[in-house]
């Protein structure tokens, strides 16, 4: 996993974790999300 995977994933963890998942811009949530995908 290369920085900039982790640090999607990490801050799709922190946006969940605090409730603001929506408050990203909507491309930017499916960038993250297929980021976690491919991590996960």
């Amino acid at each position: 996993m290369c920085g900039s995977e982790t640090a999607g994933f990490v801050r799709v963890e922190a946006a969940s974790a605090s409730g603001d998942a929506f408050s990203l811009q909507p491309g930017e949530q499916v960038q993250l999300k297929l980021q976690a995908s491919l991590a996960g």
